[in-house]
């Protein structure tokens, strides 16, 4: 059988209306002065074919696995030891050059019912893509040992509508384009998820419904993880990048109790995550105070129910360690 040439995001695009699912979305964003609000539905009525969009949302049954460390050349060559891990496996896959500094792997799952797509795509993430790594000899291993560290791809990635650069996509800071590197012969096509990773999953998903029903909210609030997070220090060295996206969980755990006092409460909590905002990050300012204010108020009277979990789980998507 010849191989399947697909040279164009269009060509892409229909393989995966007709075999995966009919709603995806596409934005262009020629650089980075501009905004995101270029987007539509792939041949929804504000789509135009010649368009060259650059970003389109991950399939609901795609994964993709991408490393995002500072050590371009590390990127690389994890990825590469996935691959092994696939061929392994027979999972078929296709490598692309991000544009950037690293390389995005697409993988193309069959559908299967699940209570937690996200989780069933982070189990397969997390198999196939753990390593550790000796950084005194610049090895990659398999297994753990005293001194090496632990690296897992970007776990982002696998939550619903995230937006990731298309196929032959420009990259807006580099202008350089998303090209292909290499694929398996049959690529694009569906792979089974083997029986090992869907029993990890059905554990994962028993252990989050246990956590789930034996915690509740208000047990955090002296909770060693919550004292890490308002730990500045730690927080500016590890995960600076993710303040808005936790601020939101901080403010569920943390106003019960300053909620007793009312509005006085309100605003001490205001201020408190203002001081916390401003010296988390090595990054500026993205918020002012106003938005932080914003940001309680929306939340004061919502209940959204935070685990250990919950925050466990934020905290390594955006690159820290519990």
């Amino acid at each position: 059988m010849k191989p399947k040439k697909y040279k164009s995001l269009t060509q892409y695009l229909g393989y995966y209306y007709q075999y995966c699912q009919k709603n995806m979305v596409l934005v262009y964003r020629g650089d980075t002065s501009e905004n995101w609000a270029r987007r539509c539905t792939y041949l929804g009525p504000k789509y135009h074919p010649k368009v060259p969009y650059n970003h389109r949302s991950i399939l609901d049954y795609e994964v993709v696995i991408e490393y995002d460390y500072d050590d371009t050349d590390l990127n690389v060559r994890l990825v590469d030891r996935v691959i092994k891990k696939l061929n392994l496996d027979g999972i078929k896959y296709a490598k692309w050059n991000s544009g950037n500094k690293s390389s995005h792997l697409h993988v193309l799952i069959r559908q299967i019912e699940v209570a937690n797509l996200a989780l069933l795509k982070k189990t397969f993430m997390r198999h196939y893509g753990t390593f550790y790594y000796d950084k005194n000899t610049k090895r990659i291993y398999d297994d753990d040992c005293v001194g090496r560290e632990k690296l897992i791809p970007d776990l982002k990635l696998a939550t619903s509508n995230h937006l990731i650069r298309a196929e032959y996509g420009v990259h807006e800071k580099t202008q350089n384009i998303k090209t292909l590197i290499y694929k398996s012969h049959e690529y694009p096509i569906l792979s089974s998820i083997p029986v090992k990773v869907f029993e990890m999953y059905v554990k994962a998903e028993e252990r989050s419904v246990r956590q789930r029903m034996s915690q509740s909210t208000i047990d955090l609030v002296e909770h060693p993880i919550v004292k890490k997070l308002l730990d500045t220090v730690y927080f500016r060295d590890d995960m600076d990048d993710g303040r808005e996206r936790i601020m939101y969980q901080l403010v569920h755990v943390l106003k019960r109790k300053y909620k007793p006092r009312g509005a006085q409460g309100k605003e001490e909590l205001v201020n408190f995550l203002w001081e916390w905002y401003k010296y988390s990050s090595s990054q500026g300012l993205k918020m002012s105070k106003q938005d932080v204010y914003e940001k309680v108020r929306y939340h004061w009277n919502r209940d959204y129910t935070i685990t250990e979990a919950t925050l466990k789980r934020t905290i390594e998507e955006v690159g820290g360690t519990t």
